[in-house]
């Protein structure tokens, strides 16, 4: 059974870029494990983009979810290795589903086709890595909240975000996953006025991760050149990615996750009846 991290953030402070290069960090460190970066935004898929994959989607040489979609509402025999990209030809491990969405067919897709979906893609990795936008109501997105072992909630030190990032943790601790969130500060700057300790006083959740500020040069570097900083280990937002990644590959315990699973998957039979019925 594969590792299930999901990153969320109700805004941008940099989601993308951490997904990317924890994947990166997580492959590089388990050369003989399968990581696989999952394009879960339902609004606004940006790691095509981001990776430089898109110009071969639009050639049509490249499958995303936009191409799985109607395969799983046919029920039709899938193949997800024929959906997995592999960016980077020095870390063969490493792979991506993009998501490029452009049609509404998930929306449409019943517990049964979702259920399909995340045992197929548990098949393929020993880590599963999403990377998604705050649609809670979404199908896809509450199968996922049962699959997810961890939950990276981004933030950054915005006093309006802060509030939206507390009810997507509120949102989460409702349904009984407080135990299984790990709160992430991307852009930390020293002594910024709003920091760490307001963040965990308004969330009643202390920050468990704070990864440095990259200067805006920096950031769209790594994506003009589609290479991750990651692949640079001594710079600073590297070495604070290495230290978050070994203290949560530390703290994993897979007889927890197991019952935990077991009981969302309960919960979850319960939305899709109710959302039938309405």
């Amino acid at each position: 059974m594969s590792t299930v991290w999901t990153v969320l953030s109700p805004g941008s402070p940099g989601k993308t870029s951490l997904v990317i290069n924890l994947g990166v960090l997580y492959a590089k460190r388990y050369p003989d494990q399968k990581v696989v970066i999952v394009d879960f935004s339902f609004q606004k898929p940006d790691i095509a983009p981001f990776l430089d994959l898109t110009s071969l989607i639009n050639k049509h040489s490249l499958k995303t979810l936009d191409d799985l979609y109607p395969l799983l509402s046919g029920f039709q025999t899938i193949v997800l290795n024929d959906f997995l990209s592999t960016p980077f030809l020095d870390l063969p491990n490493f792979y991506v589903i993009p998501g490029f969405s452009q049609t509404k067919t998930h929306n449409q897709l019943s517990r049964e086709q979702w259920s399909y979906f995340f045992a197929e893609l548990g098949k393929l990795a020993d880590l599963l890595i999403f990377d998604t936008d705050r649609d809670f109501q979404h199908p896809g997105f509450q199968y996922l909240l049962g699959e997810t072992d961890t939950f990276l909630l981004a933030i950054e030190a915005d006093p309006l975000l802060t509030k939206h990032v507390l009810d997507l943790f509120n949102y989460l601790s409702k349904k009984g996953r407080s135990m299984d969130i790990r709160v992430v500060q991307l852009r930390n700057v020293v002594g910024q006025a709003y920091g760490q300790e307001h963040i965990a006083q308004v969330l009643e959740h202390e920050v468990d991760f704070l990864i440095p500020n990259i200067s805006r040069r920096e950031y769209e570097k790594q994506v003009y050149n589609a290479k991750p900083i990651a692949f640079s280990v001594k710079h600073a937002y590297t070495v604070a990615l290495i230290e978050m990644l070994s203290k949560m590959l530390d703290g994993f315990n897979n007889n927890v996750l197991d019952s935990r699973r077991e009981l969302w998957n309960t919960l979850i039979q319960r939305f899709f009846k109710k959302s039938q019925n309405t």
